[in-house]
């Protein structure tokens, strides 16, 4: 089947012309220009010598930019690879690796990630999205794709640090776009406000994809600020937002939170975690409903479930139930269906199933069973087919809706000096849904500077991968076959946490 994606926004220019498509600091720029846009970089990254197939990466914090690079190449049929900003150099590399691309668009704000790509890297071209495209827009007529072909790589670290790609087709992202539609009823008459990373699955389909797929104006936020955001919302008539827990509760926290004007807003649509029950009633009191919703970066981010409007506040702390297109299972360890309220492992199955990792069939192989997605993430249905999150069949931690692997960081933390063993858990945190805490054993007789251990481990690690918290033990509780018990770790954490707090 032939896809459409690659058409999106020269269609919106054709109808809408010189209406706006994206507000973004002081620029307005408007359909037209948009498409101007994509078709300057389609000729840029063609002169680069990127053809269908190719990899195409994007280092660009939130910017115009970024939607021009990634619509050029999905016209040219290449594969567009958007990388994590927050990542240090060391870890860009084994992206890149991984990826391998043709090229990379980059930006000078991100010092060090700029510096590895202009000096160090030698995989493909690096180019400095700041230096204008000297070609003349390229408006050759555009190849047909057909639905299977993968659009895009969205990277997230594996359990054992090694980035894993997820591979959307661009029947993935079309089947995620028929699903908004429907359930959220997005328009071109919506303005979008697009504040998640666009790196992240969030921002990059979630916010901006669906919005661009709407016809929707964007209002492009590039660095989050509580204030700011609300003045964006009264002065541009915002319609939706696409958020995580963190950032509605920032929004809620300001100063500026009772006396701006949000009657605009028709909804917003929050993933990442479960969102307060509190939450859900401060928005509810301004008029604005606050949508719970379930998804992962395998399932095209969802939504794989989906609350609908009327049962916001009647299902408290629940994701929803199954989203248009979606079949849901909560499995038990034998790959059996467990009963209503007991707490299965979710599979699911849909046009919006990744088909696999790139590279890895082994890793493919382990979540994609007979046509179910194996999840690793747990939950309890009620009588009414409505699902509420119970926590992770995984080791992952979810901190400000971003995900961290605590071998990842433990391998980090071991290499500091003098430490013998360590284990690294989430624990709760209204600000961040999940805070970082490593808990290290010494060697006898050593003395370990926390601060210090913070701050190596920044130098190696995305920031949000980092500790918030150094607890320094004597041992850890094991299981019988020496391994560190993570689950018993966490709990002494809370407790230790709890009574500090007293």
């Amino acid at each position: 089947m032939r896809s459409t994606l690659p058409t999106w926004v020269g269609h919106w220019a054709t109808l809408f012309g010189d209406r706006p498509a994206i507000h973004f600091e002081d620029q307005v720029v408007s359909w037209r220009q948009f498409d101007e846009e994509v078709a300057r970089w389609r000729a840029r990254l063609s002169a680069h010598g990127v053809r269908a197939g190719d990899r195409v990466a994007i280092c660009l914090l939130n910017r115009p930019e970024f939607l021009y690079v990634e619509f050029a190449a999905h016209r040219i049929g290449a594969i567009v690879v958007p990388l994590n900003t927050r990542l240090a150099p060391r870890e860009l590399a084994e992206t890149l690796d991984d990826a391998a691309p043709a090229v990379v668009v980059y930006e000078q704000a991100l010092a060090a990630l700029a510096a590895y790509l202009a000096g160090s890297w030698t995989g493909g071209t690096a180019i400095d999205v700041d230096v204008p495209p000297a070609a003349e827009p390229d408006r050759s007529p555009l190849p047909t794709r057909d639905t299977d072909e993968i659009a895009a790589l969205l990277y997230t670290s594996g359990t054992t640090g090694r980035p894993k790609g997820v591979q959307l087709t661009l029947g993935n992202l079309e089947a995620s776009r028929t699903l908004w539609m429907s359930e959220y009823a997005l328009t071109h008459r919506d303005v979008h406000l697009v504040v998640m990373p666009l790196c992240f699955a969030g921002g990059f389909i979630a916010s901006s994809k669906h919005a661009i797929a709407a016809g929707a104006t964007i209002v492009l936020v590039r660095d989050f600020d509580p204030l700011a955001t609300l003045r964006l919302i009264e002065r541009y008539r915002v319609s939706w937002i696409t958020s995580v827990p963190t950032i509605l509760d920032r929004m809620r926290a300001s100063e500026a939170w009772e006396t701006s004007d949000l009657t605009s807003l028709r909804g917003i649509q929050s993933g990442g975690a479960v969102v307060p029950p509190e939450m859900v009633e401060a928005y509810g009191a301004r008029g604005i409903d606050v949508s719970q919703a379930y998804g992962l970066s395998e399932a095209t981010g969802g939504p794989s479930m989906w609350m609908d409007d009327a049962m916001i506040r009647v299902k408290v702390g629940s994701v929803g139930r199954a989203a248009l297109g979606f079949e849901i299972r909560l499995l038990d360890s034998d790959g059996n269906d467990v009963a209503i309220g007991e707490v299965g492992e979710i599979a699911l199955r849909g046009p919006q199933v990744f088909p696999g990792y790139w590279g890895r069939p082994d890793l493919t192989e382990e979540v994609l069973v007979g046509g179910w997605l194996r999840t690793g993430d747990l939950a309890h249905a009620d009588e009414d087919g409505y699902y509420f999150i119970a926590g992770r069949k995984k080791e992952m931690i979810v901190t400000g809706g971003l995900n961290v692997y605590p071998a990842e960081v433990e391998r980090v933390v071991d290499r500091y000096p003098g430490i013998t063993e360590s284990a690294v858990v989430g624990v709760p945190s209204e600000r961040w849904g999940e805070e970082i805490v490593a808990c290290v054993v010494p060697e006898p007789g050593t003395a370990v500077d926390p601060a210090a251990l913070i701050a190596g481990v920044r130098t190696e690690l995305a920031d949000y991968k980092v500790p918030k918290q150094v607890l320094v033990f004597d041992e850890l509780p094991h299981t019988l076959s020496s391994k560190v018990q993570r689950v018993a770790v966490r709990e002494l954490v809370v407790a230790m946490l709890a009574e500090d707090d007293r």
